[in-house]
C-alpha cells in the first residue's frame, strides 16, 4: 500500500508516527514496540495458526520522520478489498474478507478485547488501513493485524485521522464493545462496499454514531440474511455504558439498559461464517441499482430518518431555550388565573340595581371597607370619600385605644 502514513513491501512494513525525532522523544510511542500484533497463517485444512507479531524497531525518513519498521511480506490493505464494489470482487478476493474476519472473530473473542479482560485502559483494534492481506493463493494465504494501540496512536498524530481510523472507533464505549463496533462497521463495508459513516468532523461523527444515523444494511443490500444485518446493524447501534453509583439502582434507566445489552448480544452473534453464507449465496449476485422499487424504499427510509434527527437534535440543541420558554408560559398562565380568581373576589356593581349599588356603597362606608367604596365608586369624589372614611377609622382605632387605656 503506498501511502504516507504507511507502506508495505515484500519484506517490510513502515507506520509512520507522524512526528518528527525531537517530538517523538517527548513521547512514550517508543513503548508500543513491544505491543504485540496479531500474524494468522493459513492452513492445509484452512484453519489458522495464530503467532504474536509486532514493529522490531524504530527509523528515521529523510525529512526527519520517525517510523516504526516491521517484517511483512508482499500484500494489500483490508481497505482496498472493502472500498471495491462487491459485484467487481473476484471470488478469491471475497474469499480473503472471510478468513479476515475469522481472524477479527479469534482476536475478539480469545485475545486482549475479551469481555472478561480488565484491561486498565482502552484497548483498539486496527481499522482496515492496518490490516493487511498476502498476496498469495488462499492455500497460504497470510494475514496481518497491527498492534491496535499502536496504530490508533499513530493516527491520531495524522492530519487523516478520521479517515484512517476515526470513523472505525466509537469513543463512547468500552474495549470489547467498541472492537466489536470496529468489526461492524468492516462489515458493513464488505456487504455493500460503503462506509456507514462518513462524518470527517469528530463531534458530528459521534453524535451519528449515538443517534444511528447511517442506512441499515436491509435498505442497501437487496436479499441480505437477516441474522447478517441484524448482527452488523446491532454492532453500529452500541450504546455507551452510563456509570451507576454503586447501589444506587434506582438511578439506571432500565429501558435503556435493556436496548444496549440487546444490541450487545445481537453485535456478538456476528460471525465470518454469515459473512460466508452471504458471498456464496446466488441471490446477492443481483445489481441492487437496477431495483427501483428497491431503491425508493431506502430514499423513503433515508428521509423520514433525516426528518427525524432534524427534530431530535433540534429539541437536544435548544432543550434549555425550550424549558425556559415554558417555564415562562405556565408562570403566566398562573399569574393571570390567580388575578383572575382575585378579581372575582372583589365587590362590584355589575349585575346591581342602583338601589343596591347605593345600598352596597353606603354599607362600605359604614363598615370603613375602602376596597368596596373603590370597587363600586370611581372618580375624583370617590378619592375624596375614601379619605374621610380612612380618617373615620383610624380616628376610631384612636378612641378604642384611648378608651381601653382609661378602663
Amino acid at each position: 500500500m503506498e501511502s504516507s502514513f504507511i507502506k508495505s513491501d515484500d519484506t517490510k512494513i513502515l507506520l509512520s508516527s507522524c512526528l518528527k525525532e525531537n517530538s517523538f522523544g517527548r513521547t512514550d510511542l517508543v513503548n508500543f514496540l513491544k505491543e504485540k500484533g496479531t500474524l494468522a497463517s493459513c492452513k492445509v485444512d484452512g484453519e489458522f495458526k495464530y503467532n504474536d507479531w509486532n514493529f522490531e524497531k524504530t527509523v528515521v525518513r529523510d525529512d526527519g520522520t520517525v517510523l516504526f519498521e516491521g517484517n511483512c511480506f508482499s500484500s494489500q490493505s483490508l481497505i482496498s478489498l472493502l472500498l471495491k464494489n462487491r459485484n467487481e470482487r473476484t471470488p478469491l478476493e471475497n474469499k480473503k474478507i472471510i478468513y479476515v474476519f475469522k481472524v477479527l472473530d479469534h482476536i475478539i473473542q480469545n485475545g486482549i478485547f475479551c469481555e472478561e479482560a480488565d484491561a486498565t485502559e482502552k484497548t483498539f483494534i486496527p481499522g482496515p488501513e492496518g490490516i493487511f492481506i498476502s498476496n498469495d493463493s488462499d492455500d497460504n494465504l497470510k494475514i496481518l493485524v497491527l498492534p491496535g494501540n499502536l496504530f490508533e496512536r499513530c493516527a491520531q498524530n495524522s492530519s487523516s485521522y478520521d479517515k484512517i481510523q476515526g470513523i472505525f472507533v466509537h469513543r463512547g464505549l468500552e474495549s470489547f464493545e467498541n472492537a466489536l463496533f470496529t468489526r461492524g462497521v468492516m462489515a458493513y463495508m464488505a456487504v455493500c462496499s460503503k462506509q456507514p459513516f462518513n462524518q470527517m468532523n469528530f463531534e458530528k461523527r459521534q453524535a451519528d454514531f449515538t443517534d444511528e444515523n447511517f442506512t441499515p444494511l436491509e435498505y442497501m443490500v437487496k436479499n441480505v440474511q437477516e441474522d447478517l444485518y441484524i448482527a452488523i446493524d446491532s454492532a453500529l447501534k452500541l450504546k455507551r455504558k452510563k456509570p451507576v453509583i454503586k447501589g444506587e439502582k434506582r438511578f439506571i434507566n432500565e429501558k435503556y439498559e435493556n436496548q444496549r445489552q440487546l444490541y450487545l448480544k445481537k453485535a456478538q452473534s456476528f460471525s465470518f461464517s454469515l459473512l460466508q453464507d452471504f458471498f456464496t449465496s446466488k441471490s446477492t449476485l443481483e445489481n441492487d441499482e437496477d431495483d427501483m422499487d428497491f431503491k425508493r424504499k431506502r430514499l423513503r427510509f433515508e428521509e423520514k430518518l433525516s426528518a427525524k434527527l432534524k427534530i431530535k437534535r433540534f429539541l437536544n440543541r435548544n432543550s434549555k431555550s425550550i424549558k425556559i420558554t415554558l417555564i415562562c408560559i405556565l408562570a403566566g398562565i398562573y399569574g393571570l388565573n390567580s388575578f383572575h380568581k382575585t378579581n372575582q373576589k372583589l365587590a362590584t356593581s355589575l349585575g346591581l340595581t342602583s338601589i343596591q349599588t347605593v345600598q352596597t356603597l353606603f354599607t362600605g362606608i359604614h363598615t370603613a371597607d375602602v376596597t368596596i367604596i373603590q370597587e363600586i365608586s370611581k372618580g375624583k369624589e370617590t378619592k375624596s370619600l375614601i379619605q374621610s372614611v380612612a380618617g373615620f377609622y383610624v380616628t376610631n382605632k384612636q378612641r378604642a385605644a384611648v378608651d381601653e387605656k382609661n378602663g
